[in-house]
């Protein structure tokens, strides 16, 4: 079974040659790689085992003859999609030549710069073709008039921000003709935003984007209609209409000014993110909002992320440090679940639709819970780092521990900051330590200290520990200072 790995942004000079050779050492079998091309300079790529692709995933950024390239996990069934559509376009282009030129149709083709100046010529002498703002494409092609694509077409986005704006719905439809775009807007139970194209072939080759990417985001592309588009015109005339109602009487001068220039509060009302007085007719009407407490939980999040990194990908980069919360297993090291506490719906929603994309090569998830549930898990990690710092025995009591006050702990620092519980325990390893008896430190975006916490089974087995302070271990020199298990917990509790 083949691994497929979609690869962006690929320089119009580089063949399969220079893939091959992007990628090694990693194994491509013959026939591996397709360069599609098109608008987003794709080509993909088979490995024959997981372990390679994934660290071709890792490659994303990278230069390939000048030019950084993006990957993407891809599948067999897109790759025969977008094959398909070459192999369509490729048809269209042959017939559309032999009507323009029925007579020259078998001649060898003339060269791309004589070419373009014929035709060019041709679409001045024909007033018919001269008159269609269609009829001379980007490129320099010329595609005949067809009347069943000249209309309009649609289509529906979701998972993209409220702060969305048509300049990026633009740069994400690259080489398409958007006309016109409404964000954030109610498309049943969801919030979504509705792109208006020149022509209907445009609409259909939108769809192709279906789960590509914009920043961090895949967005999800569907279809629309005329329908659709006209409702969320009057929704949206309709709540500028609250809007104005809401404000304070202006003077004559400004509404006469505002009448003579209905188009631009039309435009005005699209392209402008809804305010909030904008938005409590669509909560009436349609949608009724979640609790006050806009609580997320994601899971199976890559474990060296960082909270800025979330805030980011989550698009909700404003939201304070302390409202994304890990969740820290029984050690007090970062599980793959946080916590996002949200205070606007929108960015509740946004998160919430994110639920299935992938972040690395892993699909994350979602959930919506109350403030209750997230204390409740919470609490249960904690009490689990409590029983482990109180002894090997959870049941113990602890007025039944020993004395609290030895100084059978050390603190060590100086360390690498990706330094693993490993090789503490390698360290250390005459003294035969557990798992539980060593915590490696992070800071609150969870990146390593250089700093771990080992408790031993005395005072004395601590204290013979202790004649390795300033050995050099991992390229530097060790610090030790004895502490009790008292003064352990207080560093815990600090960081937890």
């Amino acid at each position: 079974m083949y691994i497929i790995l979609r690869l962006q942004g690929l320089d119009v000079k580089a063949g399969v040659e220079d893939i091959r050779a992007f990628f090694q050492p990693l194994h491509i079998p013959d026939g591996g790689v397709v360069i599609v091309g098109g608008i987003l300079r794709e080509a993909f790529i088979a490995f024959t085992s997981e372990r390679h692709a994934q660290l071709a995933m890792r490659r994303t950024g990278n230069l390939l003859k000048g030019s950084e390239v993006t990957m993407h996990i891809s599948s067999m069934v897109e790759l025969e999609h977008k094959l398909e559509l070459l192999l369509k376009k490729k048809k269209k282009k042959k017939k559309t030549k032999m009507k323009e030129n029925p007579d020259t149709a078998n001649l060898p083709l003339l060269n791309t710069q004589q070419q373009l100046q014929a035709e060019t010529n041709k679409a001045a002498e024909s007033p018919k073709v001269a008159a269609s703002p269609k009829a001379v494409a980007s490129d320099g092609s010329i595609t005949p008039e067809q009347p069943v694509n000249s209309k309009p077409g649609y289509v529906r986005l979701f998972g993209l921000p409220a702060s969305t704006t048509k300049e990026d719905i633009c740069r994400f439809f690259t080489g398409l003709t958007v006309q016109e775009a409404i964000v954030n807007v109610q498309l049943g139970l969801n919030h979504g935003c509705l792109v208006k194209f020149a022509n209907m072939q445009d609409a259909r080759d939108a769809l192709c984007f279906n789960q590509q990417p914009l920043g961090q985001i895949c967005v999800e592309v569907r279809g629309g209609t005329e329908k659709m588009w006209n409702s969320a015109l009057q929704e949206c005339e309709t709540a500028s209409k609250v809007e104005e109602r809401s404000k304070p009487k202006q003077n004559p001068l400004r509404e006469n000014h505002k009448q003579k220039s209905p188009l631009k509060i039309k435009r005005g009302s699209i392209n402008l993110l809804p305010s909030k007085p904008a938005k409590k007719p669509k909560i009436v009407a349609a949608y009724t909002p979640p609790p006050a407490e806009h609580i997320v939980m994601v899971n199976k999040l890559p474990k060296e992320i960082n909270k800025t990194e979330i805030k980011e990908l989550f698009g909700c980069p404003n939201i304070p440090h302390k409202n994304v919360i890990h969740l820290l297993d029984k050690y007090g090291s970062k599980t793959d679940t946080t916590f996002l506490i949200f205070d606007r719906t929108e960015d509740y929603e946004y998160a919430l639709n994110l639920s299935g994309c992938h972040v690395g090569a892993t699909a994350i998830q979602v959930l919506a819970i109350t403030e209750q549930m997230m204390r409740e898990k919470m609490s249960k990690a904690r009490s689990l780092r409590t029983h482990l710092k109180m002894g090997k025995n959870p049941k113990q009591k602890p007025e039944e521990n020993l004395d609290r006050t030895g100084l059978s702990c050390l603190f060590v620092r100086n360390l690498p900051a990706h330094v693993q519980k490993g090789q503490i325990g390698r360290l250390f390893y005459r003294f035969r330590l557990t798992q539980d008896s060593i915590v490696v430190l992070h800071d609150s975006n969870g990146n390593g200290l250089g700093e771990a916490l080992v408790q031993f089974d005395s005072e004395k087995t601590a204290s013979f520990a202790y004649k390795m302070h300033g050995k050099k271990y991992l390229g530097a020199k060790l610090l030790f200072t004895r502490i009790s298990e008292r003064q352990m917990d207080d560093i815990l509790n600090k960081r937890v």
